[in-house]
């Protein structure tokens, strides 16, 4: 994910993972995660996590087209 996150793409990135700590979430978010979910995972809240995350990619999309020349 750190790798990842310093690519010169737009990309969310959704954690999804077994363990309910603290200290994973943190890390995750810290690294560059757009959402961290723990199994099991209900269907009606991923759609809403996932649209949520396209949603962001939108707005940042948008925002560098307006910075472009």
């Amino acid at each position: 994910l750190r790798q990842a996150k310093g690519l010169p793409m737009q990309t969310a990135f959704i954690m999804v993972t077994a363990q309910d700590a603290v200290s994973s979430m943190t890390e995750a978010m810290q690294a560059g995660a757009t959402s961290y979910i723990v199994k099991p995972i209900i269907a009606a809240d991923f759609t809403q996590i996932v649209d949520v995350a396209i949603e962001g990619l939108h707005e940042k999309r948008q925002k560098l087209a307006v910075q472009k020349p």
